[in-house]
């Protein structure tokens, strides 16, 4: 508001210019004399106020609108220099040279290590001591165990305890008693079991098993499951 005010102050202070305007009605007859703002019209209300009615005065470069107040007088005057050069500037904020270059080496900076525990570092020993690729170009590593005891707990009573119930059904079950023994001779054809003492040296873990009955199956009606 006051940069309006002080470039009204610097219109010219006569009118002389003008041709003689006493049959027009001016919304402001002291428009050349600066004062204070009455209103300011931004451009959407600015075309809603104009109405017929549009003259150019006698040296070409002033014109005479009529709008619902009065008359309004626009435009160039001799009293400024038509040399003169009008520019318009955009600016706009950037960064200085010095924060793009910080910010640019921020993001190349190499971040430094983490804090790695213990077992981190021994699981990487292990896997640089165990890692061998086989013939086929596979790459094969031992799985990592702790080198505690582990508690396992009592698990032979819960192994035996579930081994009768599954001998209780087999009363009832004749036929999946067969196919039970069938399927657990088939492992030890394999390897995959043996029998072993009563009582063995060492730390064991007995895992208890189910035998599950699958009629719609083509190949194996009944499969041993393990609760591991």
């Amino acid at each position: 508001m006051q940069s309006l005010i002080n470039l009204m102050r610097k219109l010219p202070p006569a009118v002389s210019y003008i041709q003689k305007l006493e049959d027009v009605h001016l919304t402001g007859p002291t428009f050349n004399i600066g004062n204070s703002i009455d209103a300011l019209l931004s451009a959407d209300i600015f075309f809603d106020i104009l109405k017929d009615g549009k003259y150019k005065l006698d040296n070409g470069n002033l014109i005479l609108q009529n709008t619902e107040f009065g008359c309004i007088i626009s435009g160039n005057t001799s009293r400024f220099s038509s040399g003169s050069l009008h520019c318009g500037l955009i600016t706009r904020d950037f960064e200085s040279l010095n924060d793009t270059l910080k910010s640019f080496w921020e993001v190349e900076e190499i971040v430094p290590t983490k804090f790695v525990s213990d077992e981190l570092k021994k699981c990487d020993e292990h896997f640089l001591k165990t890692m061998i690729r086989d013939t086929n170009g596979r790459f094969c590593v031992e799985m990592p165990m702790k080198d505690s005891d582990i508690e396992l707990g009592q698990s032979k009573p819960t192994a035996i305890r579930r081994l009768k119930m599954l001998e209780r059904r087999f009363v009832r079950e004749s036929d999946t008693k067969y196919k039970h023994v069938e399927y657990l001779q088939e492992y030890g054809d394999l390897d995959h079991m043996q029998r072993i003492k009563d009582e063995e040296p060492g730390l064991h873990y007995y895992i208890p098993h189910q035998a599950v009955i699958r009629p719609e199956s083509k190949t194996t009606k009944l499969r041993v499951v393990f609760d591991a």
